[in-house]
């Protein structure tokens, strides 16, 4: 972005000194000692994710861990990348590409590249945007009409709760699906809350910010001599150290700065940063503000009455942030975005066309438009966070399958996993019992399909229209059916969720009269096909106990069971749907792939034939990624150009949403290895299904891996606790219907 010459808010930002970060909030000293401690053991995602916890220890039944009851949520915060989506919707394609090629020019070249025309422009490009946000976060504006002075564009959120709308740049837009399932999730909370959300994302992006110019600044510096005391011995001895030179001018700092002026880039690790004064308070600061805005969203009146969940929801549901899904609900925000930019073209064309309207209509119109107009940026830059995940190599995996095929691996899993019972109403949700859940229908681009998966599903009028959206399917029919009500029925006791074979034989209540003892077993081994009903095989015939398997969530709405119109088996199927969307551990399955492919990257082809390197969350700007990142800038910026086109001209825009998909990378290379075991067919370009399929026989010791890593620092309760609280993943959880 070109500095601005306009007076404004920005007029003197490229020069002055950013003011200075807001001081952390104080914290116990044993706290923060106790946070420091897990922070530096298991990362921030996972300090987050233990406040709040359950404390109780677990109890062990026959030589496994059962959990303890879970009362209240895990407030598992993730890790958001939000200034990753923020820059992408805020600098232009070349410049990104540019500051990704500096950093790889000097990580190849090293001090030699210092003064390179590539690394300067980054640097001041860098330096300008973080003096912008700094400026912008202490003096948001009130209105789009200063959209001029800041050189972006701005969008209002209108507030249900009244008073003035709130303000939010394009980029930050782009953030806030990691906050928000969907836009009328984000459009329903407060004022209060929306602000809090953004300016916390600011605060990052601000950071994010200087940590690239640290990264770009610290090549710059000369060596001098220094002496310093022999720990060995009480005598001095020569060393080289690095003076770094300050942001934007010539003096070399001493060796513990890394040019840059706010305190806030302290690296305790390397040693580069500023020396900051206390350290633990500012990471606390940090976990607790993001933890903050997540809880500030959650507790949220608007978010409570829609039943949405806040971000544990969105994030448990986030399949849509993963292809196939992610194209399609792009897809979705961005048709919804062109029909607003043509009603307010229309409205605009009839206040050119028609003459003689008085002077109150005219108004009305002009807001009408600026409305419609409004809506359309919003729909295009919230829906914008799809299309960026589209190009992020962690994401090109679809999530839900590789949660069910971690499902099948966790029944095995030796270190830690979900109970024995939660296991069992789990395995419903297996590939091979629900093919539908992974939506592979949509890996073709040009179907014409509405958004599926569990967002689409939650947002749903009815349970019955949520268990369709989602994929699931029931075979259970007929006098398994008619076993299923009855048995649903029965007064809410042990004795009558686990029946032997005798006792269900027995009973005179049975709706169908099984006078053979073939009859039965046939309908109970449906039910166990299905998944709903468990065999516990004793000796003989009448040994054999039969549990069904239902939710402990489930309302179990007796007076339904009555019906001939309820569906017992749907019922115990979305129940146990559910329950595998809400379990942290399951979750955590196709989270460490996730990590893992967003740190490696990828190789990757798009419909066009261009290939090239992407990267994922957190690693946007690593090593080879300048292609990769021009190419996702121009899939944004063409995005936004269609959106600006059908609002111009009220025609069908220009480039097209297929055209526009067509960028999407499609196609992914095998690595030589995964995780440190060969990869058959290595250097293969395989469509992203078949690329998932290829590497499926590795999973499995990825994820043995990856379980050392989590039983080491994690307490067993952390992984068996849901990841949200039910209502949080669907407003149906727990209905019969």
């Amino acid at each position: 972005m070109t500095p601005l010459t306009t007076a404004g808010p920005m007029a003197a930002v490229g020069s002055s000194r950013p003011a200075a970060v807001l001081a952390p909030s104080p914290a116990a000293p044993s706290a923060l000692a106790s946070v420091l401690r897990m922070h530096q053991t298991v990362g921030n995602r996972a300090v987050a994710r233990m406040f709040g916890a359950a404390t109780s220890p677990p109890a062990s039944v026959a030589g496994r861990h059962e959990p303890p009851p879970v009362r209240r949520a895990s407030r598992v915060v993730q890790r958001h990348t939000s200034p990753e989506h923020l820059v992408l919707g805020t600098m232009t394609p070349d410049r990104l590409a540019t500051i990704a090629d500096a950093h790889d020019l000097l990580r190849t070249f090293g001090k030699s590249k210092v003064d390179d025309a590539n690394v300067q422009v980054a640097v001041h490009a860098l330096s300008y945007e973080r003096a912008k946000v700094r400026t912008w976060q202490q003096q948001p504006p009130t209105s789009v009409d200063d959209q001029r002075a800041w050189q972006t564009r701005l969008t209002e959120i209108d507030n249900p709760s009244g008073g003035p709308p709130v303000i939010a740049t394009y980029g930050e837009m782009n953030t806030l699906a990691d906050y928000f399932g969907s836009l009328d999730d984000l459009k329903a909370v407060s004022n209060t809350t929306m602000r809090q959300v953004l300016q916390t994302i600011r605060e990052e992006y601000y950071n994010w910010l200087g940590t690239q110019l640290k990264e770009l600044m610290q090549y710059d510096y000369i060596e001098k001599d220094a002496y310093i005391p022999d720990p060995r011995s009480r005598n001095v001895i020569k060393v080289k150290q690095r003076f770094y030179k300050r942001e934007g001018g010539t003096e070399y700092d001493s060796p513990a700065t890394p040019g840059l002026k706010d305190q806030e880039f302290a690296d305790t690790q390397s040693g580069l940063g500023v020396a900051l004064k206390q350290p633990a308070e500012a990471l606390v600061s940090h976990i607790t503000e993001q933890a903050g805005a997540d809880l500030a969203v959650r507790n949220d009146p608007g978010t409570q009455a829609r039943g949405s969940g806040g971000a544990w929801g969105a994030i448990a549901r986030n399949a849509c942030h993963f292809a196939p899904q992610n194209w399609f609900a792009w897809k979705k925000y961005h048709v919804d975005a062109v029909v607003h930019a043509h009603d307010a073209h229309a409205v605009r064309k009839r206040l050119e066309t028609e003459k003689g309207l008085d002077a109150l209509l005219r108004d009305k119109l002009k807001q009408e438009a600026a409305d419609a107009e409004n809506e359309a940026w919003l729909a295009e830059s919230f829906g914008g966070h799809y299309l960026q995940d589209a190009f992020a190599s962690g994401h090109l995996i679809n999530k839900t399958m590789i949660m069910q095929w971690f499902l099948e691996y966790a029944s095995t899993f030796k270190f830690v996993g979900p109970s024995g019972s939660a296991m069992a109403r789990m395995g419903q949700m297996t590939e091979a019992r629900q093919p539908g859940l992974a939506t592979t229908g949509l890996y073709a681009k040009s179907a014409d399909r509405p958004a599926r998966g569990p967002q689409a599903a939650s947002e749903q009028a009815t349970a019955a229209e949520e268990f369709e959206t989602a994929g699931l399917k029931s075979s259970v029919q007929g006098h398994a059916l008619e076993v299923l009500r009855w048995w649903r029925a029965q007064p809410s006791r042990p004795s009558m969720t686990v029946m032997d074979f005798w006792k269900l034989q027995t009973k005179r209540q049975l709706p169908v009269s099984f006078v053979h003892t073939k009859a039965l077993e046939a309908t109970l081994d449906n039910l166990v096909s299905a998944g709903l009903v468990a065999r516990n095989t004793g000796l003989g015939i009448r040994a054999t106990s039969y549990d069904l398997r239902e939710s402990p969530h489930l309302s179990k709405k007796v007076g339904l069971t009555d019906t001939s119109s309820y569906d017992p088996a749907k019922t115990l199927t979305l129940g146990s749907y559910h329950e595998f969307m809400n379990n942290a551990m399951i979750q955590s399955g196709a989270g460490a792939l996730h990590d893992y492919f967003c740190k490696k990257g990828l190789d990757v082809k798009d419909d066009k034939g261009n290939t090239y390197k992407v990267y994922g969350d957190s690693n946007l700007l690593a090593q080879g990624a300048g292609t990769g990142v021009r190419f996702l800038g121009e899939a944004v910026e063409m995005a936004r150009t269609s959106v600006q086109d059908a609002l111009d001209t009220g025609n069908e825009p220009k480039p097209s949403t297929e055209k526009i998909m067509a960028r999407f990378p499609s196609q992914a290379r095998l690595p030589a290895d995964f995780d440190g075991q060969p990869v058959p067919n290595a250097g293969t370009m395989l469509p992203l299904l078949g690329f998932q399929r290829a590497l499926r026989p590795q999973m499995n010791q990825v994820w043995e891996n990856w379980g050392h890593w989590f039983v080491a620092r994690l307490p067993t309760r952390h992984a068996r606790a849901g990841l949200v609280e039910p209502g949080q993943v669907s407003p149906h959880s727990g209905e019969e219907f």
